[in-house]
């Protein structure tokens, strides 16, 4: 047998530590970002979400993640969700190892996923604010 062949590093994949407690089954829209953003621009994503038909504890559900914690949309993401809005978030936060564009619609099995930027930062640049607007509008029309 060839020992050169099992001769790699081997790396742990971070167990997600965040559980959707409280997402109703009317909820197709999932928000996950970081909880003080969140909590500081809940007025914003309101408005975003607003603007594309979804309202916050109806029809989407906001997950609120503290520094430390991450989260793997693949294995805790309800089926009947159908979108997942992420902002502030790096893939590997998420469960992800890949690349992402921001403000860009990617469709898994069960869900379209879009990264963007933090609320704090989409608040204060509207270039940011446009590109997440143009997504949006694509996907929600």
């Amino acid at each position: 047998m060839r020992e050169q062949f099992y001769n790699f590093d081997i790396y742990d994949i971070p167990e997600s530590n965040a559980f959707l407690e409280g997402i109703t089954e009317k909820a197709t829209l999932l928000v996950c970002g970081n909880k003080d953003d969140l909590d500081n621009n809940i007025d914003l994503i309101t408005k975003i979400l607003a603007a594309i038909d979804f309202k916050i504890g109806e029809t989407a559900f906001l997950e609120k993640l503290t520094d430390d914690q991450g989260i793997n949309l693949s294995k805790v993401t309800p089926h009947h969700v159908d979108h997942v809005l992420c902002f502030g978030l790096m893939p590997k936060d998420i469960g992800f190892n890949a690349s992402f564009k921001p403000n860009h619609f990617y469709k898994t099995e069960n869900f379209s996923l879009l990264l963007s930027y933090s609320l704090s930062d989409i608040a204060s640049n509207n270039k940011n604010k446009k590109a997440l607007w143009g997504a949006l509008q694509v996907e929600f029309k």
